[in-house]
């Protein structure tokens, strides 16, 4: 989802605009050098119109011309009748006092997005998947917002969101979930929603008891709550990252440490899925370089199912592997994980891969019924 922001000059400290790169997709651009070219890809164009010279606000409206359905949000302050007036200039807008909230700034940009985020199920997702899928993306947002703005995790939504999760797996199996899931357009939350099932799912196959599971499904969603404080940019980029993104990419685990430490509302062994699902057994993991009996099986567990997301998941620049294949990789990396596990993860293992064979038959029978119809 790819957002522009437009403003005349410098977005000055504190403003709530500075953070809308960490909910989308964002390029900022001087408001006097902004063109049609550049908005050709945009879904939505924010503009601050604070200290905006008129001068700026006829080149900028005269760019807009070439984009005329493209959605427009004008950041101002309604009392100031210059702002009112300038925003008016541009045809169709919608408007938000600049002193509002982060997290009524998102939710209006949400709602202005909304038409791009139709999820197209395939046909046979079952309707308990279909309903946790929805229930879970829609319980991300309020995550991560509540982790932005410092407000308490909305811990109700969370309950329900767990009791959908555990129906969707329980009744309809990780094949489905995974299948609904790839339909997300964020890589961050597909991957942390597949963590979560996958984790839940493993955690039944161990014959763990229900509360556990929840505990389990519940650090796989927030496992990953450290990159609120990283750019979607960085962590959506189309290629390879520098090595500077990938030191502050690195810090995730730092970040989630700071964002739950003091949140009561969240249990602590999930807290210390966050803080540490990228420790290895072996001491050769981070932040800490925790080993042994240092890492409690819960993380042992997140660790496993994130590893094997991660092999397994499609990028620009990376192909995915198949599901035995990064089974096998788990097996190789020894004395990292705990293999007592990773052999207990292999059925959780089949049943993907099985649901990923079913899904190839499928489309090659789709293929041949197109033909033979156009024949």
């Amino acid at each position: 989802m790819n957002v522009a922001v437009v403003s005349d000059g410098p977005l000055k400290e504190g403003s709530n605009v500075r953070n809308i790169p960490f909910f989308y997709t964002s390029k900022l651009f001087s408001m006097g050098e902004v063109s049609s070219r550049n908005l050709q890809e945009v879904h939505l164009l924010v503009i601050e119109l604070e200290d905006a010279t008129g001068e700026h606000v006829s080149r900028l409206k005269t760019a807009l011309a070439g984009v005329l359905d493209l959605p427009k949000l004008c950041i101002v302050s309604k009392a100031n009748r210059r702002e009112v007036v300038q925003a008016s200039a541009f045809g169709k807008v919608e408007m938000i006092e600049r002193d509002e909230d982060l997290t009524t700034l998102v939710r209006k940009m949400r709602e202005m997005l909304k038409p791009n985020f139709e999820v197209l199920f395939p046909e046979t997702t079952p309707e308990t998947t279909r309903e946790a899928f929805l229930q879970t993306a829609a319980c991300l947002d309020e995550i991560v917002l509540a982790a932005a703005s410092s407000r308490p995790m909305p811990v109700r939504t969370l309950a329900r969101t767990l009791h959908h999760i555990y129906s969707a797996l329980t009744r309809d199996g990780i094949t489905a979930w995974l299948n609904a899931v790839k339909c997300h357009h964020s890589h961050t939350y597909r991957h942390s929603m597949i963590v979560a099932g996958l984790a839940g799912t493993f955690a039944q196959t161990l014959g763990w008891s229900h509360k556990d599971q929840e505990l389990l499904t519940l650090g796989g969603l927030i496992h990953d709550i450290g990159k609120t404080r990283i750019p979607l940019s960085i962590l959506d980029k189309p290629g390879k990252l520098s090595p500077e993104e990938t030191e502050l990419v690195r810090q995730h685990a730092l970040f989630g440490r700071d964002i739950l430490k003091s949140r009561l509302e969240i249990p602590f062994e999930v807290k210390k899925m966050a803080f540490q699902h990228h420790e290895f057994l072996d001491g050769s993991g981070y932040p800490h370089g925790l080993a042994g009996d240092q890492i409690d099986t819960m993380v042992r567990v997140i660790t496993i199912c994130d590893i094997f997301t991660a092999m397994t998941e499609t990028r620009s620049y990376k192909d995915a592997m198949s599901p035995r294949n990064a089974f096998g990789s788990l097996c190789a990396m020894n004395t990292k994980l705990d293999q007592d596990l990773v052999r207990a993860f292999q059925p959780v293992v089949l049943s993907v891969d099985l649901g990923a064979l079913n899904r190839t038959v499928e489309s090659l029978f789709d293929g041949k019924r197109a033909t033979g119809t156009a024949g």
